[in-house]
């Protein structure tokens, strides 16, 4: 367990080193990578990328091999965590608002505006099976939806992602 820690922090360790190294390049004068603090990072679940949010009201894919960027996800104020579906085929990132944008990670499509809170949303996740998105918010409320339409479902649903995250997340008992 620890070797894959290590092997893990390692990984990323020298990931972050290629990219401040090498993929700064210039792009009519602006830098490539984030120009702000970076908020979260999260592997794809079946590509060989790496997701990163930043304060810099950006979202960013990176190939790992190369540390090129590959798809720049554009939010409307600090993007505070982008996550992965269990697939690997969508990324939900949430803001400083009110509002989670659901995207296309192969394309970087906006795919829908998750809307509903009255304050900024704390949180953001997808369920273990990919098909409900559950968003927090400061307003203290907690909003789930069908992952693939956006759609609003019932709160007795939210009880039952918590079980089944919690009880069987990676196979593993609590």
């Amino acid at each position: 367990m620890s070797n894959k820690i290590s092997n893990k922090f390692f990984t990323i360790l020298l990931f972050w080193v290629s990219v401040i190294t090498f993929s700064q390049e210039l792009k009519l004068g602006l830098p490539i990578g984030h120009t702000g603090s970076i908020n979260s990072i999260e592997f794809s679940p079946i590509t060989n990328t790496l997701l990163t949010s930043s304060s810099d009201e950006t979202a960013k894919l990176w190939d790992i091999e190369t540390g090129k960027l590959l798809i720049n996800f554009n939010g409307k104020s600090s993007v505070e965590s982008a996550k992965f579906s269990p697939n690997g085929k969508t990324i939900v990132t949430n803001s400083n608002d009110e509002i989670a944008l659901l995207w296309n990670a192969s394309t970087g499509d906006l795919i829908k505006s998750l809307e509903g809170h009255t304050d900024y949303i704390e949180y953001v996740e997808f369920s273990p099976n990919g098909t409900l998105i559950v968003t927090v918010s400061n307003d203290k409320s907690a909003i789930i939806r069908d992952a693939s339409t956006g759609n609003l479902r019932p709160l007795w649903m939210l009880f039952e992602i918590l079980r089944i995250y919690h009880v069987n997340h990676d196979s593993k008992r609590l």
